[in-house]
């Protein structure tokens, strides 16, 4: 390409170009007259060769020969003048097409110029840009694949650019084809910003569910340690209660003693202890019935534990093996995600969509099932509190039946025995005063005159008679032991 020249060099050079046409027309006249006088000569040589063939003499036709000479050396000189101008015309048109080239090389360096100004601003916005293709390459890497490609179009057009640097004639299509492509990547990199917007807010939805579902499943846990802990309490109780029953057993063995010191003066009472043990034989068989719905019962509570703790197990089991199924459903999602290049932001809206529908209905699911167990586990409960506390009243009333049909054993007249019956059941009351059930029984069966023993610790005759005006009426709740009153 010619060097790019300014206005004022544009008259330099027609100037130059004019000289030079001038010089080289004089240098040409000379030559053309030196070859027209050696034309002349060889002319001359000519005419004196034919004269001298002919034999005839040319003296008088010298003269028009010199003039034709002359003349054809005019009209060669004329001629020489026309092609130069001609030359010098077509210089100058030369010049004023150099002239309009230069023009035009000003004006496409001033575009060369701007569009190089234009590269250096989109290569500074190429670089923000991947600025903020690697800052959300660190926040997804999800979106690793798509920057890449990202960045592979970016140095295929820096390429292009340093070919544009070096094809000035195409410089516009291309940068009109770059502006373009530019356009596209601001475009798919807003696509690309909205994009992980959405899944940054999917990813909180799912983390904040996630959090709820483990609050959940803490809460079933300390339901769980809840329940463990109670049945321990309920184990720690049914301890304690062996632990009483085996000091009453041991008061009962004193009580035998000093009872069996009683029957060496009681032998002729035997009449009335037969009745009373056809009595007592009536109260055994409801022990023995409340002992066997006591032996039911603890039956009933060991299989309902082994339900609850295979239902536990089996919950437990259900609810690791469906977040392992989200928790592979959400990595699939993540791999499609990161695999499937969204044409239009239409179908990534509905696939969000359909996503968020999907697990928000699997997050229901849960719930549901998440309900239903702490319904469950609440029934469980109160069945429990009702086993134990008919337990508890089962316990107490085997007992106080216990502790009835060891004073019966001996005999004993039916003052006595229910004088000795009402002691046993006040002492059994006030070892169990915590009991609202105790309590009851206990104001029913309460003698509120104390005994009056003799120096050795038996009990007198005129206590035993004073008992026996105030024995209190049978217990409506006992009305199926046969009760008589005296």
């Amino acid at each position: 390409m010619p060097p790019s020249g300014g206005n004022d060099g544009v008259g330099e050079g027609s100037g130059r170009s004019m000289r030079r046409g001038v010089g080289r027309g004089t240098t040409a006249v000379a030559s053309t007259g030196q070859d027209l006088g050696a034309e002349p000569g060889s002319r001359k040589r000519k005419v004196s060769v034919i004269s001298r063939d002919t034999g005839s003499p040319v003296g008088s036709g010298e003269h028009l020969k010199v003039a034709c000479d002359d003349s054809q050396r005019i009209l060669n000189e004329i001629e020489d003048l026309r092609a130069q101008l001609d030359e010098d015309v077509k210089k100058l048109g030369y010049c004023e097409a150099n002239q309009k080239l230069r023009v035009e090389l000003a004006l496409n360096a001033e575009e060369i110029q701007c569009l190089r100004m234009k590269n250096e601003e989109m290569h500074a916005k190429y670089e923000g840009m991947r600025k903020s293709n690697e800052e959300l390459r660190n926040k997804n890497d999800d979106l690793v694949k798509q920057n890449e490609e990202l960045q592979d179009n970016n140095n295929g057009l820096v390429k292009q650019n340093e070919v544009l640097q070096t094809s000035n004639d195409c410089m516009k299509v291309v940068n009109g084809e770059l502006q373009d492509k530019n356009d596209g990547l601001v475009k798919n990199n807003i696509e690309l910003q909205t994009m992980s917007d959405g899944m940054r807010k999917g990813n909180r939805e799912l983390q904040a569910k996630n959090d709820s579902l483990m609050k959940q499943n803490e809460e079933l846990q300390d339901n769980t340690d809840g329940l463990t802990k109670q049945n321990e309490e309920v184990q720690a109780k049914n301890d304690y209660i062996r632990k009483q029953n085996e000091m009453l057993q041991a008061k009962n063995v004193g009580f035998t003693k000093w009872i069996e010191e009683l029957g060496a003066k009681n032998d002729g009472q035997r009449k009335r202890s037969e009745e009373l043990q056809a009595k007592n034989d009536s109260l055994t068989k409801w022990n023995n019935t409340l002992q066997a719905n006591n032996d039911s019962m603890r039956m009933w509570n060991k299989e309902l534990e082994a339900k609850n703790d295979g239902f536990h197990k089996n919950i437990k089991e259900i609810l690791e093996n469906k977040i392992d199924t989200k928790r592979k459903h959400l990595l699939q999602l993540e791999e499609l995600y990161s695999t499937i290049d969204f044409p239009t932001p239409q179908l990534e809206v509905g696939k969000r969509m359909l996503h968020k529908s999907s697990v928000e209905a699997n997050h229901a699911a849960l719930k549901e099932e998440v309900a239903a167990y702490a319904a469950s586990l609440e029934h469980t409960r109160k069945k429990n509190k009702v086993l134990e506390s008919k337990k508890a009243t089962g316990e107490q009333l085997v007992a106080m039946l216990q502790q009835v049909q060891d004073v019966s054993d001996i005999g004993f007249d039916d003052i006595e025995l229910d004088t000795r019956i009402c002691d046993l059941m006040v002492t059994g009351c006030k070892s169990k005063s915590r009991s609202k059930k105790n309590k009851e029984r206990r104001r029913d069966t309460v003698i509120t005159e104390p005994e009056c023993s003799d120096d050795d610790g038996r009990v007198s005759n005129a206590a035993v008679n004073r008992k026996s005006k105030r024995i209190s009426k049978p217990n409506p709740k006992y009305a199926g032991l046969e009760w008589r009153p005296k």
